[in-house]
């Protein structure tokens, strides 16, 4: 994928050279060569087709394949094109959480808030404790206090949320006041 970046039709000479020290040289890598070579022309046919539809199917696989890369960067702008050429997409909400996710893993704390507050505005996710808590480590990183604390507020009372779920927002609740020394409100809560 490197190769493909800075040159969407390698010759097979380019090829040979990217796989050259990463794979045996028992079998003179033809075969492998071959798979290769036919990749690349499928890649380079959905990319010149114009056709949206495949356009973005390729690059949703691609975010998903720089995801198990752990190729944080690449999954996101990969992810981001997907949407940008299926804005209609049916699972976007699903895809902006996950962008979520790696732009948090990735130590973008900014931008990983800015999606992850759009996903908790959709009703698939609104409720989702997992997303919940991401949103407050993130206030707590960033040191949004204020927003943090309000997270935590409203999900401590949140009836859709589970009890055990419920509590937790609770503790964390109290352990912010505790630290921020709001003992009367703690001691009300």
């Amino acid at each position: 994928t490197e190769l493909l970046r800075h040159n969407p039709k390698p010759a097979r000479e380019e090829v040979v050279s990217v796989v050259g020290g990463h794979l045996c040289r028992c079998t003179g890598y033809t075969n492998i060569i071959d798979a290769a070579m036919d990749a690349i022309a499928a890649h380079s046919s959905y990319r010149e087709s114009g056709d949206e539809q495949h356009l973005a199917e390729v690059e949703l696989r691609l975010g998903r394949l720089y995801e198990k890369q752990e190729k944080y960067p690449d999954a996101i702008a990969a992810f981001q094109r997907h949407l940008e050429l299926k804005p209609r997409d049916d699972g976007q909400v699903r895809i902006f959480y996950r962008i979520g996710i790696l732009q948090q893993k990735n130590n973008q704390f900014q931008e990983a808030i800015a999606s992850l507050e759009k996903v908790a505005k959709s009703e698939e996710f609104r409720n989702n404790q997992v997303l919940l808590q991401s949103l407050a480590g993130l206030y707590r990183e960033t040191g949004q206090q204020d927003k943090q604390q309000q997270l935590l507020w409203n999900a401590r009372s949140n009836p859709e949320l589970d009890p055990a779920a419920r509590d937790s927002f609770q503790l964390q609740l109290a352990y912010f006041q505790f630290r921020k020394q709001q003992c009367k409100e703690l001691i009300k809560g």
